[in-house]
């Protein structure tokens, strides 16, 4: 009788350990690993692209839609970058979100050495991904405030590469 009622119990526990497992926050180096099989420790360089909300290109602009630019490990913003992306917990989620809100100045994607990248848009989930795979992870506290803090460093660096270039 004892072998019966403890093997609910048992089977409770597993699935609730699988549960946990799969919802609990991690850590910016844990969730590259597990998600894109990156290390970010391991990464060199970054390609930024940043796509504002509000350039419309007409005919006098010479500019392209959007900046773009690398940051490599000896940059001070790659370093700062890094920092801020790794000071937060993320926790991913089982699924992909419907709808997407645009809710920061413009969409972001972060490209890691060219294997693995991050886009966010301001809205709750952040995408994750890679040629092999793809996982939205949502930050926690203010994720909007989080991406527009992101986003800023990313403008203030794209300001510095123009004025030195």
């Amino acid at each position: 009788m004892k072998k019966k009622a403890i093997l609910p119990i048992v089977l409770a526990v597993l699935v609730a350990g699988v549960l946990l497992y799969h919802i609990v926050p991690r850590s910016f180096s844990q969730i590259m690993k597990e998600s894109v099989d990156t290390d970010p420790a391991g990464v060199e360089v970054i390609d930024v692209l940043i796509i504002p909300l509000d350039h419309e290109p007409d005919a006098s602009s010479e500019r392209e839609p959007g900046i773009s630019y690398t940051l490599t490990k000896g940059d001070p913003a790659f370093q700062d970058l890094m920092d801020l992306l790794s000071s937060r917990r993320y926790a991913p989620l089982l699924g992909r979100p419907e709808v997407q809100y645009i809710c920061i100045d413009g969409q972001v994607t972060l490209s890691f050495d060219g294997a693995a990248c991050l886009t966010f848009s301001g809205d709750r989930e952040l995408r994750l991904y890679s040629s092999k795979h793809e996982r939205y992870i949502r930050t926690g506290g203010n994720g909007e405030a989080f991406q527009q803090e992101i986003l800023d460093l990313l403008l203030d660096a794209a300001a510095r590469h123009e004025a030195a270039a």
